[in-house]
């Protein structure tokens, strides 16, 4: 879909949220947006969390809210 550049720093702890209406997502580290794009071919299914280069992490306290429609 979208890759985006972020400066992570060893030892920091990131708070990450993404944010998904119908063909919209956008991604927000911290409280930031980092990326957003529409994409009409994921209507429905699973998401995940994925490391393009060597890197170790730990994901925790995972919440995914289905409701009707929010304002970002």
């Amino acid at each position: 879909m979208i890759t985006a550049r972020y400066d992570w720093e060893l030892g920091e702890e990131y708070r990450l949220k993404l944010v998904s209406e119908k063909d919209r997502f956008i991604l927000y580290i911290n409280g930031d947006n980092v990326l957003e794009c529409k994409e009409t071919a994921y209507a429905h299914g699973m998401f995940g969390f994925g490391c393009l280069e060597d890197g170790e992490n730990e994901i925790k306290d995972v919440h995914v809210r289905t409701s009707g429609q929010k304002s970002v």
